[in-house]
């Protein structure tokens, strides 16, 4: 598990929910990269532990460039697992994230499959916002979670087959520290760029994600998001990028989906008419930056497999 003020972020009732609904899983051994500014969620864990009888690593990472990075620190939980520990799979699991009733039977159907590497469960959203926004732009909710997983990969729940990290480590091949948001795309491809197949599960997890949609980001971090997408060969096809596949898509997004639609969505939730003012600037800002940039830099790599292995 990676974390970074997580009981801050989430609070301390909700993350004892995730750590509780993980006992249907029979593991023995947890992996902590925490990066918090104190000891809150440390002490959770420590205290789980104990109460389950659960072996725990806790460590943190160093900074990079005056960041923490989540691909340092999730490249560091690959490492730590094949250090210490033998067992077949490693499984990755976000602090916000509560396993559905039925997680590991389903996953545990792709366990003896040896030529499986990932067996991802689909992340359901706890708040309404993106299923409702996708509905009025006639886009399947379920489907176009699926397609950003392929696109996009994610950690959200995710077992990794020892195997396949192990080849990996043996190639040289390690998650790029500056990949902090895009560590999982990297993880996912490369292990899929292997030769093993992947399992898409649809029991899968409700996940909070408050940050979702972000409308305070700057020119720079933009453009840095884009520039990396770009590097690695990654597409983006999240709600936010769905919206400037085209021209028109802006527009489109204006039209069918209305201010007061946005606040419906949201709520009553403190700021809700000023935030769904930020997101839709936001995105219009995003969709201006990301045509001229990428028209000045050109098509990606078109094989992300072949920009990984070599």
């Amino acid at each position: 598990m990676i974390t970074k003020d997580t009981v801050e972020r989430i609070g301390d009732k909700f993350f004892r929910l995730v750590l509780r609904s993980t006992l249907q899983v029979p593991y023995k051994s947890i992996i902590l990269i925490d990066d918090s500014k104190n000891n809150a969620t440390r002490q959770i864990i420590r205290e789980f532990s104990r109460n389950y009888s659960k072996e725990v690593i806790i460590s943190s990472t160093e900074e990079l460039r005056g960041i923490k990075s989540r691909g340092f620190a999730r490249q560091m939980a690959i490492d730590l697992f094949l250090l210490n520990f033998s067992d077949d799979w490693l499984f990755f699991l976000d602090d916000d994230c509560i396993m559905k009733y039925g997680w590991w039977n389903e996953a545990s159907r792709y366990i003896g499959q040896q030529d499986v590497g990932i067996i991802w469960c689909i992340n359901w959203d706890l708040m309404p916002e993106r299923k409702v926004l996708l509905s009025k732009l006639n886009i399947d909710y379920e489907t176009d979670l699926i397609n950003q997983f392929l696109i996009r990969g994610g950690t959200h729940d995710t077992l990794l087959r020892r195997e396949a990290l192990k080849e990996l480590n043996e190639r040289n091949i390690r998650i790029p520290p500056e990949l902090h948001i895009l560590e999982d795309a990297y993880l996912f491809h490369s292990i899929r760029c292997l030769g093993y197949r992947f399992a898409v599960l649809k029991t899968g997890v409700i996940h909070l994600n408050i940050n979702a949609i972000d409308a305070n980001v700057s020119k720079i971090h933009e453009l840095l998001y884009l520039y990396t997408l770009y590097k690695y060969g990654i597409k983006a096809i999240t709600i936010e990028h769905t919206l400037w596949k085209n021209t028109m898509s802006i527009l489109r997004s204006l039209i069918v989906v209305p201010l007061n639609t946005y606040a419906a969505i949201i709520g009553n939730r403190t700021g809700a008419f000023t935030g769904v003012v930020a997101r839709v600037r936001s995105r219009i800002r995003l969709k201006i930056i990301a045509l001229k940039f990428l028209y000045k830099l050109g098509n990606p790599p078109k094989d992300i497999c072949e920009k990984i292995l070599t």
